[in-house]
């Protein structure tokens, strides 16, 4: 099954992260185990994590870190892959 697992992440001091991750699992608790995995810091991000059955692409964050290419990659029915993205910024 396709899950999409996403985090927004925010602290003072700490700056902002967003993450994404398209995966291919058997059920939401292996999404987030892929999650913790394959995202950088993922054992502490996976505590705010959200999941999703299927590729879901209209949520802010998907807009910010999936770029059209990606997308049409990840939207066709013979792709089997693994695509994450991170984003981190600090304005302090």
């Amino acid at each position: 099954m396709r899950y999409t697992v996403t985090s927004d992440y925010a602290a003072t001091g700490e700056g902002h992260t967003i993450m994404i991750l398209y995966c291919f699992a058997q059920d939401s608790e292996q999404a987030l185990n892929l999650f913790r995995t394959q995202i950088p810091n993922g054992d502490w991000y996976v505590l705010g994590a959200q999941v999703v059955e299927g590729f879901e692409f209209e949520s802010n964050i998907a807009r910010a870190l999936v770029t059209p290419l990606a997308r049409q990659q990840l939207e066709d029915t013979g792709c089997n892959l693994n695509y994450s993205a991170v984003l981190h910024y600090n304005y302090s």
